[in-house]
C-alpha cells in the first residue's frame, strides 16, 4: 500500500469514526421532536413492531396493524438485531445508526474519481449534517431508505465512469444501481422517485449528447442495463413478495397511504411548491449545503441550457451573435454524475410537493445529493471558471475558442438563453431564501414567500433589461460570484458547515434526557410480561417492556374488533387530543374509558405539538353487568 492510499484510508476512517460516534454515542436517550427536525419518537414502537412480535411472540402481527407489509427488509434487519442482541431501544434503533454511518464513505466512493477534493467535503458533511445524524439516531425507515439511494448512486457512477473511454461502460455496475433502486422502494415506498429521476438523468445526457453520437449510444446503453436491473429487481419482488401478499400490500401501499397523501389540486399543489422551504428549518439547519447546493442547481441548469443550444448549428445562427461558436458551446461538458445527482434532487422535490410539504421526513431522501452537489461546488468542480469545464478539462476546446477562463458558465448562454435560465432559477433561489425565513416567525412565514418571489422576478427582469441594454459589457456578469472559491474561504466553509452541525448535536446532547426508555419501563413493571395494552402510545412505549401491546390504526385495524377485545390495560395521551390519538382509537377509548381508572402519568415529549405532554397507563375494572 503506497503512502497516498495509507493517507486516504486513515482520512476516511477518521471522518467515518466521526460519523459513526455522532450516530452511536447515548443510544437510548430521547431523539429531537422538533417538527422542524422531523424525529417522530412515536413512530419507532409503531414500525418496529412486527419485528417486536415475531421475537416476543411467535408471530409477525397482534392484530391487523403490521408494518412488514409496508417495509419489509426493514423488519428483517430489526429482527435480526433483537435476534442477535434482545428486544430493547438501542437494539431496534442499531440498523439505522451503522447504515447512516455509512453515507460518508459512499460519498467519498461516488465523488472521488470526479472531483477528490469534492469527495472529502461531501464526506465530511455526510458524517455531521445533524438532520442525517438525528434520524440515524432512531428506528424509522428514512436513513435505511436514504443508504440504499446513496448505495444505488455510487454503482451508477462506477457504471458511467467508463463511458467517455470504450466500450458501453460496466454493466455490472450499471445493473446493479437498478437492483439497488428497487431494493431502496422496499425499505420505503417513498423511494419510488428515485429510479424516475436517474432514468430521466440518462435519457437527458443521451438526448444532450444526441442520440447518433458514439456518447449519446453509450448512454442509451447504459439506460438499458440500469433499467435492466430496475426490470429484475421489480419481477422479484413481485414474484416472492408483492403477489402473494396482494391484499396487505395494496391496503397499505394504495388504498391507505398513497391514496390519502397525494395533493389532487392546483391549489394545495401551489401552497405546497409556497410552503416546500419553510415549512420546516431543516434547510435552515444546513445554510453552508443549502447555500452550495442551490447555486451548483442553476449552475447545472445553464450548463443543459448551454448544450441545448450550442449543438444545433440552426439554433446558434438565429441567436445573431458572432461570439457564439460551437467550439465555445462544447467548452463546458456536463458530468453524468452531477446530472444524476441533479435529478435526484429536482425529482425528489417534485415529490415532496406533490404529497405532503409538512411530513419532515420526506424531506430526508433530498439531502445527500443537495450536499454532493454543495462539495463539488465549493471545490470548485462546477463553477465552470479558472479554465476548469464542468466535468472535467477540453484542452482543445479551450485553446480554440482563444479564452483564458476569465469568464463563468452562465455569461458564455447568448443573452436570451440566459433570460430562460434565470427565469428557470428563481425556484431554487427562492428554496435558498426559503431555508432562511423559515427561522420567522409564523406570522411572517405566510408574508415573507410571495414577497421575496416577486422580489426575485423583479430583480430577473431588472437583469434581464441591463443585459440587452450593456450587449455584455465588461462590468455585467450574472455569474461571477458563482466562480471558484480560494483555499481559505473553502476550508472556512467547510469548517463552517462540520460546526454547525456538530453543534447542534452538541446543544441537544447537552440536555437529553431518557423519559421513552423509562416510561416504557414502567410500564413494564406495573402490567407484567405478554399482558395486553392498547393503544398508539402503548406501541410507541413497547420497546423497553414485554407487553403485549395492540395497535390502532386508521384505514388499516378494525373497530369492531378492537371495541371488543378485552384488552385490561391502555396508554393514552392526556386529553385524546385528535392530533395526538387516531380518531378510531378515540371512539375505543370513549366506549372502554368509563370502565377505567389512570394508574401512572409518564411525562413524554408529544412529537406531534413539540411540547411537553403526559401519557396515562389506565387500569380497567371488572365490568358489573346488570
Amino acid at each position: 500500500m503506497t503512502s497516498h492510499a495509507r493517507r486516504t484510508a486513515l482520512y476516511l476512517v477518521l471522518i467515518s469514526g466521526l460519523g459513526l460516534a455522532l450516530r452511536l454515542v447515548f443510544p437510548t436517550a430521547d431523539p429531537p421532536t422538533v417538527r422542524t427536525v422531523g424525529t417522530f419518537w412515536v413512530d419507532e414502537g409503531a414500525w418496529a413492531a412486527s419485528a417486536r412480535n415475531r421475537v416476543l411472540f411467535g408471530t409477525w402481527q397482534l392484530n391487523q396493524w403490521n408494518p412488514l407489509h409496508v417495509s419489509p427488509l426493514f423488519t428483517g434487519l430489526v429482527t435480526l438485531s433483537y435476534t442477535l442482541f434482545g428486544v430493547g431501544t438501542w437494539a431496534s434503533r442499531l440498523p439505522s445508526m451503522l447504515l447512516g454511518a455509512g453515507l460518508p464513505l459512499l460519498a467519498f466512493a461516488t465523488l472521488r474519481h470526479e472531483d477528490r477534493q469534492g469527495a472529502w467535503i461531501a464526506a465530511l458533511f455526510m458524517a455531521t449534517d445533524y438532520t442525517l445524524v438525528s434520524f440515524a439516531r432512531i428506528a424509522m425507515l428514512e436513513t435505511m431508505m436514504v443508504t440504499l439511494l446513496a448505495a444505488a448512486a455510487w454503482c451508477l457512477a462506477e457504471g458511467l465512469r467508463s463511458l467517455p473511454g470504450q466500450g458501453d461502460g460496466r454493466r455490472v455496475w450499471l445493473f446493479t444501481s437498478g437492483v439497488v433502486s428497487i431494493v431502496s422502494v422496499t425499505a420505503k415506498a417513498s423511494a419510488f422517485f428515485f429510479p424516475i429521476g436517474l432514468t430521466l438523468a440518462l435519457a437527458g445526457l443521451a438526448l444532450l449528447e444526441g442520440f447518433g453520437t458514439a456518447q449519446g449510444k453509450r448512454y442509451q446503453a447504459a439506460l438499458a442495463w440500469y433499467l435492466f436491473g430496475c426490470a429484475v429487481m421489480v419481477s422479484l419482488w413481485a414474484i416472492l413478495w408483492v403477489l402473494p401478499t396482494w391484499n396487505e400490500f395494496a391496503l397499505y401501499q394504495f388504498r391507505h397511504y398513497a391514496a390519502g397523501r397525494v395533493t389532487r389540486s392546483v391549489r394545495g399543489i401551489g401552497a405546497n411548491a409556497l410552503l416546500f422551504p419553510i415549512s420546516k428549518t431543516i434547510f435552515a439547519r444546513m445554510p453552508v449545503a443549502t447555500v452550495f447546493g442551490v447555486v451548483a442547481t442553476i449552475i447545472l441548469l445553464a450548463a443543459m441550457l448551454q448544450r441545448l443550444v450550442g449543438d444545433s448549428r440552426r439554433g446558434l445562427e438565429r441567436t445573431g451573435e458572432a461570439k457564439w461558436t460551437v467550439v465555445q458551446a462544447t467548452r463546458f461538458r456536463l458530468s453524468p454524475v452531477d446530472v444524476a445527482h441533479a435529478s435526484w434532487l429536482w425529482v425528489g422535490v417534485a415529490t415532496v410537493i406533490a404529497f405532503d410539504t409538512y411530513a419532515t421526513h420526506r424531506y430526508v431522501m433530498l439531502l445527500p445529493p443537495l450536499i454532493l452537489l454543495a462539495a463539488r461546488q465549493i471545490s470548485g468542480g462546477l463553477s465552470g471558471a479558472g479554465g476548469q469545464p464542468v466535468g472535467g478539462p477540453s484542452g482543445d476546446a479551450r485553446t480554440q475558442s482563444g479564452r483564458s477562463g476569465d469568464g463563468t458558465l452562465i455569461d458564455e448562454l447568448p443573452s436570451r438563453w440566459r433570460a430562460v435560465w434565470a427565469i428557470l432559477a428563481v425556484y431554487p433561489l427562492y428554496v435558498l431564501w426559503g431555508g432562511l425565513l423559515a427561522a420567522l416567525p409564523v406570522r411572517m412565514r405566510w408574508i415573507a414567500p410571495p414577497a421575496v418571489l416577486i422580489a426575485m422576478l423583479s430583480a430577473v427582469w431588472l437583469a434581464y433589461r441591463r443585459d440587452q441594454a450593456t450587449t455584455r459589457a465588461p462590468g455585467w456578469r450574472p455569474s461571477a460570484a458563482l466562480g471558484q472559491l480560494p483555499s481559505a474561504a473553502t476550508a472556512l466553509l467547510i469548517g463552517l458547515a462540520v460546526v454547525v452541525g456538530i453543534g447542534q448535536f452538541m446543544r441537544w446532547a447537552s440536555a437529553r434526557t431518557y423519559t421513552i426508555v423509562t416510561a416504557s419501563r414502567q410500564i413494564g413493571d406495573i402490567v407484567g410480561s405478554g399482558i395486553p395494552v392498547h393503544g398508539t402510545p402503548a406501541v410507541s412505549l413497547s420497546l423497553e417492556n414485554r407487553t403485549r401491546a395492540y395497535m390502532v390504526h386508521q384505514g388499516i385495524t378494525d373497530l369492531k374488533q378492537e371495541l371488543a377485545r378485552e384488552t385490561p390495560w391502555f396508554v393514552t395521551y392526556d386529553l385524546f387530543r385528535p392530533v395526538a390519538e387516531d380518531s378510531q382509537f378515540a371512539v375505543v377509548l370513549r366506549h372502554r374509558l368509563h370502565d377505567a381508572i389512570p394508574v401512572l402519568h409518564l411525562p413524554v415529549q408529544d412529537s406531534v405539538g413539540d411540547v411537553p405532554n403526559v401519557a396515562v397507563l389506565w387500569r380497567v375494572r371488572e365490568r358489573h353487568r346488570p
